[in-house]
């Protein structure tokens, strides 16, 4: 059975992560991207990684899942290992939600790019993975990202951003009134 899961019962998920499951967990995927960049997004599961990693944290994930109704595969932890591969992880991750027995973590920007794009063998489709959220929309971007010699951590070269311009000539050019003298 599929879920699909719009932003406000994605809320309602992660909130009862940090306030029923203890411990630490970093929230990443398309669930993130509805809570934090886009909220028209609708996703099928919530991948919560384990900070600690331990067989427990899937269990109990997989527990939560079925007391909230949902499948077993709506909570997903497979996540973690593409986590698990990026050297400086817990360095890069920021609070996000903090419940009664939990903490729900995100992973910082960078970290999301480098879980998004440098994932080993998978390509990033720059139209449909990863966008910037807007006043005029929503912004398809496009990013090159390589490991740091001085510290193993992760660096951006090369970020584009796509988009049109608004039309600025048309074969005319417009003057205020108030620019020009009266004869």
């Amino acid at each position: 059975m599929r879920a699909d899961l719009d932003a406000t019962r994605l809320e309602a998920i992660v909130q009862s992560v940090a306030d029923h499951l203890p411990g630490d967990w970093l929230l990443v995927g398309g669930a993130l991207v509805a809570l934090w960049l886009d909220t028209r997004r609708v996703t099928e599961d919530v991948d919560l990684v384990g900070i600690e990693g331990s067989g427990a944290d899937r269990l109990s994930l997989l527990g939560l899942a079925r007391d909230l109704g949902l499948p077993v595969e709506a909570l997903n932890s497979a996540a973690d290992f593409f986590v698990h591969r990026v050297p400086d992880w817990r360095q890069q991750i920021e609070p996000f939600r903090i419940g009664k027995t939990g903490r729900v973590f995100r992973p910082s920007p960078t970290l999301f790019l480098v879980l998004k794009i440098r994932r080993p063998g998978i390509r990033a489709k720059v139209e449909a993975d990863l966008r910037i959220l807007q006043p005029s929309g929503v912004l398809p971007v496009a990013c090159t990202v390589r490991r740091s010699n001085v510290d193993g951590g992760w660096v951006a070269e090369q970020a584009a951003v796509y988009r049109t311009q608004r039309r600025l000539f048309e074969g005319r050019v417009l003057v205020p009134g108030s620019r020009l003298k009266a004869s």
